[in-house]
């Protein structure tokens, strides 16, 4: 799960990046709001894990069965879907109504028996016992904790309120609009239908090694397509904690970001910090995570100000890798 807070004034920006290009980003489902945003021709999402490759497929899977958002997150979630609320409703009420709902261990058992046909006789994909084993453990968790999920329903220390699934995408910009995957039908359908076609593309890999991002530009070099916008989430901040541009690690994966195919306008985006809530209610926000910017920042939010932009120009930075 996503712990970013602050990443929906972040849709905005990268609203204005909509054209025919490609997009590439790290980690788990924030991805799908930049898609919904951005709405590129491909997408690639890489990350370490293999566990995050599988929760995509999972999602995948959940996003081809599913025709509007009231039934993705039933599948999600394994809870019943509304018989009264119109599919204009916000994710707000959508949301709501999956916290209040009771769990169905029958309609979970269905929904999981469907998602693994959908991956292994549809799609043929050769996962593994092991993969499918993890899937179902991954919805599984879904299924138990439901909306309220978050980065830490499976840590033994948790932060007060932390940031859940329900928050994440429910949350709004400065002008107190909603712009998740979930937001509108239309926003969910421009994800589902990319997932149908097959181009959000989930791939194991290390961003800082000799082979996976190097792998993705031969692949769009052939095909002529450039990168658009490449999300970083915190990645950099386990190649780089101390300084930009930093050496070690980042300087591989800089070097690696210089053999894609970009252009003038392909930028890193930056979430502007990681948000959460403590134990007196306050929302704190710190800007560690954003390596970009001038200097740190740490604030407490009442409402919803306007961070630094998290766009950087991708070619500034990898002229100067080494």
């Amino acid at each position: 799960m996503s712990n970013e807070l602050s990443y929906a004034q972040t849709v905005p920006h990268v609203e204005s990046l909509r054209r025919d290009g490609v997009y590439l980003g790290i980690g788990p489902e924030q991805n799908f709001t930049f898609i919904a945003a951005m709405a590129p021709r491909l997408a690639f999402i890489v990350d370490i894990r293999r566990e995050n490759l599988l929760l995509h497929l999972l999602y995948k899977a959940v996003f081809e069965l599913s025709d509007d958002r009231a039934s993705f997150l039933s599948r999600l979630f394994g809870r019943p879907s509304p018989t009264r609320l119109q599919r204009s409703a916000p994710a707000r009420e959508l949301l709501r109504h999956y916290a209040a709902v009771p769990k169905e261990a029958g309609l979970f058992r269905r929904y999981v028996a469907e998602i693994r046909r959908q991956l292994t006789e549809v799609h043929g994909f050769p996962l593994n016992s092991d993969d499918l084993s993890t899937i179902e453990r991954l919805h599984g968790l879904l299924y138990e904790h439901g909306t309220a999920i978050s980065y830490t329903s499976t840590h033994q220390t948790r932060i007060a309120a932390p940031v859940t699934f329900a928050v994440l995408m429910s949350q709004t910009d400065t002008r107190m609009r909603e712009l998740s995957v979930l937001a509108t039908e239309e926003r969910y359908g421009a994800v589902r239908q990319r997932q149908i076609r097959n181009v959000v593309v989930p791939v194991v890999g290390n961003v800082a090694g000799p082979k996976t991002i190097r792998a993705i530009g031969t692949h769009l070099r052939a095909s002529g397509a450039f990168v658009t916008a490449f999300y970083v989430s915190n990645v950099e901040d386990y190649l780089a904690p101390a300084q930009v541009p930093p050496n070690g690690r980042w300087s591989d994966f800089c070097a690696n970001v210089a053999t894609l195919p970009l252009t003038g306008d392909s930028v890193f985006v930056r979430p502007a910090g990681l948000a959460w809530r403590t134990p007196d209610g306050r929302l704190l926000f710190r800007s560690e995570m954003a390596l970009g910017l001038p200097e740190p920042l740490e604030r407490f939010l009442y409402t919803q100000p306007e961070l630094p932009s998290p766009m950087f120009p991708i070619l500034p930075e990898v002229r100067r890798c080494d």
